[in-house]
C-alpha cells in the first residue's frame, strides 16, 4: 500500500511523480497578460488619471506579488518589470510623436507623465534623441 504523504507544493508533487513543471508556459502566459494589460491601460484614459503604471500596480492587476512578478518578467524577457514598462511607454511615444497636432507636453501627459521634462529625459535615454529631434529626423 502506498504511503500517504503531505505535499507542500505542486512543484514537490511534480518532483515526486517525475513530471516537468509547466512554469515556463505560465511565464509566457503572464507576460502576454502583462502586455495586454499595458496596451489596454495606455489605450484608456487611466494614464492621465493615475500616471504611469507601477510594477506593484501591474502585479496586483495580474494577482501576483510584486517580487514574483518582477522575477517572472526578468526570467522571460531579460528586463526588469520597470524597464519593460518604460520600453512599452517609449514604443507608444514613438508613434504619438508623429501626431503633429499634439505638443510634446500633451503627449507626455497622455502617457501619464506628471512633467514633460521627465518624459523628454526618458525618451532621450532610451532613443538617443529628444522627442522633438526624433520628430524632425523621421
Amino acid at each position: 500500500m502506498e504511503e500517504i504523504i503531505r505535499l507542500e507544493s505542486v512543484a514537490q508533487y511534480n518532483a515526486i511523480r517525475g513530471v516537468e513543471t509547466l512554469h515556463p508556459l505560465i511565464t509566457i502566459v503572464d507576460v502576454e497578460k502583462f502586455e495586454t494589460l499595458l496596451s489596454e491601460y495606455f489605450q484608456s484614459t487611466q494614464p492621465q488619471t493615475n500616471g504611469l503604471p507601477s510594477v506593484a500596480w501591474s502585479a496586483g492587476q495580474l494577482h501576483l506579488s510584486a517580487n514574483y512578478f518582477g522575477d517572472l518578467i526578468r526570467k522571460e524577457t531579460g528586463k526588469s518589470a520597470q524597464d519593460y514598462i518604460q520600453a512599452k511607454v517609449i514604443d507608444i511615444a514613438k508613434e504619438k510623436v508623429f501626431e503633429r497636432d499634439k505638443s510634446i507636453g500633451e503627449i507626455a501627459y497622455e502617457l501619464g507623465f506628471k512633467y514633460p521634462q521627465h518624459f523628454t529625459r526618458l525618451f532621450k535615454q532610451r532613443v538617443g534623441h529628444t522627442p522633438n529631434e526624433y520628430r524632425r529626423l523621421n
